[in-house]
């Protein structure tokens, strides 16, 4: 009994100790993450950051699991110990069961923790895979496609990127919406335009040509709503040569599969850097 009376409040005090150290790897996170995206603390968006691996942890749990079994073992010797100098008996066995086994048992939980980590009340969220190293050739692929639209289309490139962004708000995908606006505005995009884009039929300050350009990016991107109308067609054709149309589409195309894949793979927003094109 006596023996209980010693090794019960150690036990438990390193238990304490490490769920602390647990909260306190949350804490690192957080700030790590505020440091990294400093526009995530003043967010409406409901994911407020999304970590890029280096976040994700910085004990492994495994690793975390181990250091707190560790910790609680050697407290239960030494629990153990100091109930034989009490006793007159020595009992590594039971400081064993003390230190080793109630410890593992209470530490269980420490790996799903570990893969539950929030930031700031949010879900962080780690990239799945990298197409890019996972399938080189079929990227380099749409890269091309890509490059043709920005450098060979002969589209204008405020055009463009009214296009991508468009596209990219109706898929939901927000890091092509973070590169998009971000490539807008080097390019001389206006705060005005990019923040009604999505109600672009109320604006007067969009042309002829955006206006049928962001029709046309509508019906393909939503392409089972409407089956590409014909009097959306028929708009779009009074701004648009037969080749300038081809390259529209295929740059909606194109934009319409980046966003697939950044969403499907959790491409995480915030770190992309601007430069200017064209």
């Amino acid at each position: 009994m006596k023996r209980w009376r010693i090794a019960v409040p150690v036990v438990v005090i390193v238990f304490f100790v490490a769920w602390y150290a647990f909260r306190l790897e949350r804490l690192l996170i957080n700030r790590n993450v505020q440091e990294k995206f400093p526009a995530a603390e003043n967010s409406s968006s409901k994911v407020q950051a999304l970590e890029s691996g280096s976040f994700h942890s910085i004990l492994h749990p495994i690793q975390g699991t181990a250091l707190f079994i560790a910790l609680a073992t050697v407290a239960g010797c030494f629990a153990s110990r100091i109930s034989a100098l009490r006793t007159g008996r020595r009992s590594y066995v039971l400081g064993t069961y003390y230190g080793l086994v109630i410890p593992t048992i209470m530490a269980l939980p420490a790996i799903p923790f570990q893969y539950s980590l929030t930031v700031e009340g949010e879900y962080v969220v780690k990239m799945r895979l990298e197409p890019a190293k996972v399938s080189p050739a079929a990227y380099h692929a749409m890269l091309g496609l890509e490059n043709f639209v920005n450098k060979s289309s002969k589209l204008e490139v405020s055009l463009l990127d009214l296009v991508k962004m468009r596209a990219s708000q109706i898929n939901g995908c927000a890091f092509s919406i973070d590169m998009h606006s971000k490539n807008a505005r080097v390019n001389g995009e206006t705060e005005q335009r990019l923040y009604a884009l999505s109600a672009w039929r109320e604006t007067t300050f969009f042309t002829n040509r955006e206006r049928a350009a962001l029709a046309w990016t509508e019906a393909l991107t939503l392409i089972t709503e409407g089956r590409a109308p014909d009097e959306v067609y028929a708009e779009v054709r009074k701004e648009f040569g037969e080749e300038d149309l081809v390259n529209l589409s295929l740059a909606i195309i194109a934009i319409n599969g980046w966003n697939r894949l950044a969403i499907g793979f959790r491409k995480i927003p915030g770190e992309y850097q601007p430069h200017k094109i064209g």
